[in-house]
């Protein structure tokens, strides 16, 4: 009896023994009284960074987290001490403040100091020295320390619209990026340098060696501003920038350039064979740059070449500006072509770009098309029912001038107007072009990009007659003329109000307006706040058009000239609510409680 209850309290202890090594994780004791150790250790950061020790906290981090990987824990071996760890360490590394020299400097200086800087001050707005930073521009200060949310350097980066998001014409920041701007300003926005007005991330360096700079003087066959710094920026500044750039040299600047790396021959000017420059992106020895998969062609590599050959003359403005501000971006090129191109010249491509979008939409459909002074109308439903688009298009731009004192032809190169047959064909141009569904009560868009590189819209030909509830065929073209009438000058205007407009001037009557009055009621109490009712992208797709009528006409109703002037402004500023406040003198929140009232009448 005794021995069987021996071997009973034995195999309980065992069991007691595997479940315990179940439920912390498999892990072995030597390794939990290590966790246990590195958890103190790692509670000890914040005491250290309050005695602004912070190159100690940094180092324990460190030395943590080599000691965690010396563990060797599998993803399944985990336990509550493994947690707690965890847990302390993250704590330890939030607790280290971001620097702003070293970490968001450079940040700022790779994206925004194009836009932002000395030579180009976009909305007023410097950010090439702290101080100016600091001050903001003419939307007021963008930096609220410790309150990230509501600093407008956030709203800006983390904008969801493309047209109000930072920086323009190029990729949002990095997730990581993001979260280091945003942890420096939670941390109260320190500067950590020793001058506010020098060059941002300069601050705390060593004044940089001299260069010497000659100039061009029209006797080269290569420019530096034309031909090599286009080469720099996209193939070499992604690793030669910041504070600590790939082997010592930076090309952010010219003077950069000039001054090398850390083998003191990075550029010999006048022989190119004693450059290392020369002997990495030609002979490829000792090692290939740009390294990876980026392939620098033979012919802009003898670009560099004769450049250094010719003496490594200089053709800018100023060898300290940032070799970003002489090299236009994709967008930037583009525009600048747009901008050379004449009416006939925009004539043509607006035939050109009919006929590709048509064979990419509908490319076993035979279309037809009817040119007329300002709308080239391309479509299959054939040369009677074009004709008739014609005329109502060119009679509803005779309108839309007169009613708003417009004059000459509203879109370069004309409009294009495709009209389908079948609703599959017009839903195409959504799916096709634009990457996104059609709502069923859609039947047609207008997209007008910047600088008019596109300007069309598509929508479905019923051909049906107007009723108090839905616009008829004649009524919906109305409507996207005057949509694409007020954003003919290409400027970034929110749907409600495009479409909106486009309502108001499609011809509908007052009972029509009428009739969206419960559904745009039920859709503006939906919002968490009402000024967000001038926000883009705040309604459904098919409450937009409804929203935005009633919204436009509530606006009309204070006043022609203010409509007009709010329309102006909201192309150019960072907001409509902002607009609102500028134009009509009161708070964007009060407009939008009085017009959702309007609403309940």
């Amino acid at each position: 009896m005794r021995q069987s209850f021996f071997c009973f309290v034995v195999y309980v202890l065992l069991l007691g023994d595997i479940s315990s090594a179940t439920v912390s994780g498999a892990l072995t004791k030597e390794q939990r009284h290590e966790l246990g150790r590195m958890s103190k250790e790692a509670r000890t950061v914040s005491g250290l960074v309050r005695r602004k020790q912070i190159e100690d906290a940094k180092t324990i981090i460190g030395q943590l987290e080599q000691r965690v990987s010396e563990l060797n824990i599998e993803d399944g071996d985990r336990a509550r001490v493994w947690t707690v760890f965890q847990r302390n360490l993250e704590r330890a590394r939030n607790a280290i403040p971001v620097s702003f020299e070293s970490e968001v400097a450079p940040i700022l200086s790779a994206n925004c100091i194009r836009c932002h800087g000395a030579d180009k001050a976009n909305a007023g707005l410097r950010l090439d020295t702290f101080e100016h930073l600091w001050r903001g521009g003419r939307s007021g200060r963008i930096l609220l320390p410790t309150k990230p949310a509501n600093s407008l350097i956030m709203a800006r980066l983390t904008a969801a619209d493309d047209r109000h998001r930072m920086p323009q014409n190029a990729d949002r920041l990095k997730d990581a990026e993001l979260k280091m701007v945003r942890k420096w300003i939670a941390g109260g926005a320190v500067f950590d340098g020793n001058d506010r007005d020098a060059p941002i991330g300069d601050s705390t360096r060593d004044p940089p060696t001299p260069v010497t700079i000659v100039m061009a003087d029209g006797s080269e066959t290569v420019s530096f501003k034309n031909d090599v710094a286009p080469i720099m920026v996209n193939f070499c500044l992604r690793c030669h920038q910041g504070n600590d750039p790939r082997g010592g040299f930076s090309v952010v600047t010219t003077e950069d350039v000039l001054r090398g790396g850390n083998t003191g021959n990075t550029i010999i000017p006048g022989d190119s064979d004693k450059s290392y420059l020369w002997k990495l992106v030609g002979l490829q020895d000792p090692m290939k740059m740009p390294p990876g998969q980026a392939l620098l062609k033979r012919s802009q590599a003898m670009t560099i070449k004769r450049w250094i050959d010719e003496g490594a003359h200089f053709d800018g403005d100023s060898p300290s500006a940032a070799l970003r501000s002489m090299v236009p971006t994709e967008a930037e090129a583009a525009a600048a072509e747009l901008a050379t191109m004449t009416e006939n010249d925009f004539a043509r491509r607006r035939i050109e770009q009919a006929s590709i979008m048509w064979k990419r939409i509908a490319p076993r459909e035979k279309s037809e098309s009817v040119t007329t002074d300002n709308f080239f109308i391309c479509g299959n439903v054939g040369t009677e029912r074009l004709n008739h688009l014609a005329r109502m298009a060119e009679a509803q731009t005779v309108r839309l001038q007169k009613r708003h004192n417009g004059a000459g032809n509203p879109w370069r190169g004309r409009m294009i107007i495709f009209a389908t047959k079948d609703r599959f064909e017009y839903t195409e141009f959504n799916t096709v072009l634009r990457k996104q569904p059609t709502p069923e009560a859609i039947h047609g868009h207008v997209v007008i990009a910047p600088q008019l590189d596109e300007a069309y819209m598509a929508f479905h030909d019923q051909d049906t007659p107007a009723s108090t509830l839905e616009l008829g065929t004649d009524q919906l073209l109305n409507s996207l003329i005057a949509q694409a009438w007020l954003a003919r000058d290409g400027l970034p205007l929110p749907d409600w109000l495009q479409q909106g407009f486009g309502l108001t001037e499609s011809g509908a009557r007052g009972r029509f307006f009428s009739g969206l009055k419960p559904q745009a009621l039920q859709s503006a109490r939906k919002l968490g706040s009402p000024n967000a009712i001038f926000n883009n992208r705040a309604f459904p797709p098919e409450d937009v058009p409804l929203v935005g009528a009633l919204l436009t006409r509530f606006l009309q109703s204070r006043g022609k000239e203010k409509f007009t002037e709010f329309v102006e402004s909201v192309g150019t500023t960072s907001s409509p609510a902002q607009a609102i406040t500028s134009v009509y003198g009161l708070s964007a929140d009060s407009v939008a409680k009085a017009f959702i009232t309007s609403l309940a009448r």
